[in-house]
């Protein structure tokens, strides 16, 4: 799995452990996990070892935050648009057999003003960063075609409750900023939704997913809840749970912002996967909170 030690990755590597699936985590950066190796895309060699041995392939690499491509568009593209030629022939190289690759499922979609966008649907990204996840799943589905690899794309919507990365998302920093101390700064727009899943029932329908034998060369999933929650009224409802609670409204919306976002998740129940089951945002909260 490449991206082991990132916010999805190492919920994937979690599950896959309790689950006692033999697998192999790559990452860019060190790290002391027994079954995670440091290996960059550069160093081809190595990379030829470990997929010798495991021609399954998660790619759960995450280079940069959707306000990298904003802040620095032309250096941060550069970089993502190396690092995916670069992946797409190391796969085109290697013996992989399957890969399975997550993308954004809140990005490729762009503004779906309310109503659950499915795996059919016409992707109109409106950030930077959701174009590049768009050319992205683009290059690997061609570079799979030409290799005869089985090729999954997973489109996972606004993963919440990795507990290693408080600093992620709005759910987990609303929730540590208000156990700080702190006062949470959120949009200053009553539209703004997310469609929101927890980071362990994500990475239990990655693995089922994983785990499918599937006749399709390319297939494509959506994962999230299915529904999506008004940032607004997640803010009011943290207020009644916990009065000492501060917030204010004070970030503006921007152009490249998807206002609301909510993802159809029907397909997954062709595999048994059961979004009824999911843990809700409320739930969570009243964990943590």
């Amino acid at each position: 799995m490449f991206g082991a030690t990132g916010f999805i990755g190492s919920a994937i590597a979690e599950c896959l452990e309790r689950k006692n699936v033999d697998w192999i985590g790559i990452s860019r950066f060190e790290h002391k996990h027994p079954k995670i190796v440091n290996i960059n895309l550069e160093q081809k060699s190595k990379l030829a070892e470990v997929l010798t041995d495991y021609p399954t392939v998660i790619n759960a690499m995450g280079s940069f935050k959707p306000s990298d491509f904003e802040q620095n568009t032309k250096a941060v593209f550069q970089c993502f648009w190396d690092n995916t030629q670069l992946f797409s022939q190391i796969l085109t190289e290697s013996p992989v057999k399957k890969l399975i690759h997550i993308s954004s499922g809140g990005a490729v979609y762009g503004d779906t003003n309310g109503l659950p966008a499915n795996e059919k649907s016409w992707l109109k990204p409106i950030s930077w960063y959701g174009k590049a996840k768009v050319i992205e799943e683009s290059m690997l589905e061609k570079a799979a075609l030409q290799s005869g690899i089985q090729y999954t794309c997973v489109r996972v919507s606004n993963p919440f409750g990795n507990l290693s990365f408080s600093h992620h998302g709005f759910i987990d920093v609303l929730i540590n900023t208000h156990n700080n101390g702190g006062v949470f700064n959120t949009f200053n727009n009553p539209l703004y939704s997310r469609d929101f899943i927890h980071c362990d029932d994500m990475a239990r329908a990655l693995v089922t997913i994983l785990m499918q034998s599937q006749s399709e060369q390319l297939s494509v999933y959506n994962l999230g809840f299915g529904k999506s929650h008004k940032l607004w009224d997640i803010v009011e409802h943290v207020k009644e749970l916990v009065p000492s609670f501060e917030y204010q409204l004070e970030r503006l919306p921007t152009e490249y912002d998807v206002v609301q976002s909510v993802i159809d998740t029907n397909k997954l129940a062709q595999l048994g996967i059961d979004t009824n089951k999911f843990k809700t945002v409320e739930q969570y909260l009243m964990e943590r909170l």
